[in-house]
């Protein structure tokens, strides 16, 4: 084959990639916007550069709509079925785990200025202990000791590595999904079994991967394996097919969607088991003490401390869905990464607490129906 064949054919394989690239950029802009699709500049770029005809874009789009798939988008990661956006179970955890972040970057501010030690007698003698004084309160009293500008741009450098950090855990998750699918099998560290790592088709950023996980799903690794509370959907399909569009639409479109680091699936006997984990990328480890900072319902749930708890209910969630799906749970942990580091890590194993998922789910659907 010449080499003007080979640049050609290379020249069409790009063009289709970017076509295809363009094509879930529009679908993800027509979902976003809600509006008509004439209306988004982004969607006639994209249209005069690749001089596709208008109204094959709007096909694309009215087939899309007829996929029964929960889609994701990881730039301003958002979930959407058919158009319609969906909550996740991240965002639906965050009303029980409140965090004051513009709070705790003075606070992380006045401790860097002060200093370990100085600001541990600071909140003993002026504050007693109180790690939520009202900020005008603690501005008061510490002001005439600091230089304000100073610690304007203390604030600023911590929320900047905050920002960072998050940059580095996203990071950290691609490198280790990455290094699963180029070892193709994974070490099961609690059943001490090898088991092959299963990489599905995707057309967006993820996606779900069957109408029922139960019938569709074989033994294996998933990882990144999205998941999601429409286990009363399955009784809608058949064979791999929907048997009932209407009433399964209606009840993908409620459903709080998530994804999972690393999902196990082995069918032992008659029995498919299900075991969950996830790469927690901190800085610290979670500290060991009891405490529940939880609001209600779920301050009634003792846990290790908060963090640890968020954790059980993100992660239990997910083992939840799979349950309610068919499968037997089995194991749910995290593996903590020091400062991100791949090995320097340590395993925490978690509880699948029913009682303690229903109760968020419930309390979840009476707030969302008020």
């Amino acid at each position: 084959m010449s080499s003007n064949n080979v640049s050609s054919q290379a020249s069409r394989r790009g063009f289709k990639k970017g076509l295809k690239e363009s094509i879930r950029k529009v679908i993800y802009l027509y979902h976003k916007s809600e509006k008509l699709l004439v209306n988004k500049p982004k969607v006639y770029a994209i249209i005069t550069y690749y001089k596709v005809d208008y109204y094959v874009i709007i096909v694309m789009i009215a087939t899309e709509e007829k996929r029964s798939i929960i889609t994701f988008e990881e730039e301003e990661h958002l979930y959407h079925y058919k158009g319609t956006r969906l909550s996740s179970v991240t965002s639906a955890l965050k009303p029980y785990f409140p965090f004051d972040m513009e709070g705790q970057l003075y606070r992380s501010a006045y401790q860097v200025l002060f200093g370990q030690d100085e600001w541990k007698k600071i909140m003993a003698k002026t504050f007693k202990y109180d790690y939520k004084v009202d900020l005008d309160v603690m501005h008061e009293a510490l002001e005439p000791m600091i230089d304000w500008d100073e610690l304007l741009a203390t604030r600023e450098l911590i929320r900047e590595e905050w920002r960072m950090s998050g940059v580095r855990g996203t990071e950290a998750h691609l490198i280790e999904e990455n290094k699963l699918y180029a070892a193709g099998e994974f070490f099961n560290h609690r059943t001490k079994r090898m088991q092959p790592v299963i990489q599905k088709a995707k057309d967006y950023d993820n996606q779900s991967v069957a109408l029922n996980y139960y019938e569709e799903l074989e033994d294996g690794c998933y990882p990144e394996l999205l998941v999601h509370t429409g286990w009363d959907a399955m009784q809608y399909v058949k064979d791999g097919k929907v048997t009932d569009q209407e009433k399964y639409d209606e009840i993908m479109r409620d459903v709080l969607p998530g994804q999972s680091d690393i999902v196990c699936f082995e069918t032992i006997g008659d029995e498919r088991f299900v075991d969950i984990y996830d790469h927690k990328f901190m800085k610290r480890e979670p500290r060991k003490y009891y405490n529940n900072k939880a609001l209600p319902p779920l301050d009634k749930f003792k846990c290790r401390n908060d963090k640890i708890q968020k954790f059980e209910c993100q992660l239990g969630t997910y083992m939840h869905s799979l349950v309610k799906m068919g499968f037997t749970p089995r194991h749910i942990d995290f593996i903590y990464y020091k400062d991100y580091n791949p090995e320097d890590k340590k395993i925490f194993k978690l509880k699948y607490r029913p009682d303690l998922i229903e109760s968020i789910l419930e309390d979840f659907n009476n707030r969302k129906d008020i």
